[in-house]
């Protein structure tokens, strides 16, 4: 439902602009099919209790302005594919173990 109106999409990889599904207590790893969402705009993750490396596929995302990823357990590398994002404004990496 969005508006009050049910969609469906035939292309979510183009039509999703915002994820938020902050401090839901989600568990497990980011998956790397992420990277199919070329059109995603803002990305927040937070306080859950994610946890692995972030997936490098996230640098794909060349649409993205804003990610938080705060306040989960990610462990590892910040990805370089990060830097290949122009348009990103807000990158929150901060309270894990990276």
């Amino acid at each position: 439902m969005w508006k009050g109106v049910e969609q469906g999409f035939k292309n979510p990889e183009l039509q999703l602009k915002s994820i938020d599904i902050s401090s839901n207590n989600l568990s497990g790893e980011i998956p790397k099919e992420i990277g199919y969402l070329v059109g995603l705009v803002s990305l927040n993750l937070s306080r859950n209790n994610l946890r692995g490396e972030i997936p490098c596929e996230i640098g794909s995302l060349r649409s993205l302005e804003s990610i938080d990823l705060s306040r989960n357990h990610f462990s590892g590398k910040i990805p370089s594919s990060l830097s290949e994002i122009d348009g990103l404004g807000k990158l929150d990496l901060s309270h894990n173990s990276l």
